[in-house]
């Protein structure tokens, strides 16, 4: 069975633990993160390239 990777927040809580963060920070960290994630997801995703679906744009 294959493993699957780490989702990014498990990630941030794991980086806690080892650095020996107290619990409660533990608990915060991906409070605060998960929203600056959400905004970077939606700027990161809303950015589509302008190009004309078709041709005809003022090229004769």
């Amino acid at each position: 069975m294959e493993s699957r990777p780490q989702k990014l927040l498990d990630q941030v809580r794991e980086a806690i633990r080892i650095k020996h963060y107290s619990y409660r920070t533990e608990v915060r960290s991906p409070k605060i993160v998960s929203p600056i994630l959400d905004f970077f997801h939606n700027w990161v995703g809303s950015a589509k390239p302008n190009i004309p679906r078709d041709r005809t744009d003022g090229l004769s």
